[in-house]
């Protein structure tokens, strides 16, 4: 991991300020194989924290070895598209974990 969500400083710094929140998994684990969990972590115990999520995204797989296709910076980072999916569904799920919370 590269860097641990600091879920109180960010929910200090969302009350204080009033703006939106964007969550960055991509940079703060800096490999895509752990995005998924953080996602799953910040949707289930703190749902209403992020207002939204910014991941990297590649067009092929990002780690291809075929150097034309492969992505050129972050590669360890980047999700593939099956992965983005999961994490979209993860994030989708925040609203039914919002209820409970409520």
């Amino acid at each position: 991991m590269r860097n641990y969500p600091n879920y109180e400083s960010a929910e200090r710094v969302k009350a204080e300020t009033n703006l939106p929140l964007i969550w960055d998994p991509s940079h703060m684990s800096g490999d895509h194989k752990r995005i998924p969990g953080l996602v799953q972590e910040l949707v289930e115990n703190y749902p209403t924290l992020a207002d939204g999520l910014i991941t990297e995204v590649y067009p092929w797989n990002p780690r291809d070895i075929d150097p034309v296709r492969r992505a050129k910076t972050d590669i360890n980072q980047q999700l593939e598209w099956s992965e983005f999916d999961q994490v979209m569904n993860l994030w989708s799920n925040r609203s039914n974990q919002q209820t409970k919370v409520a």
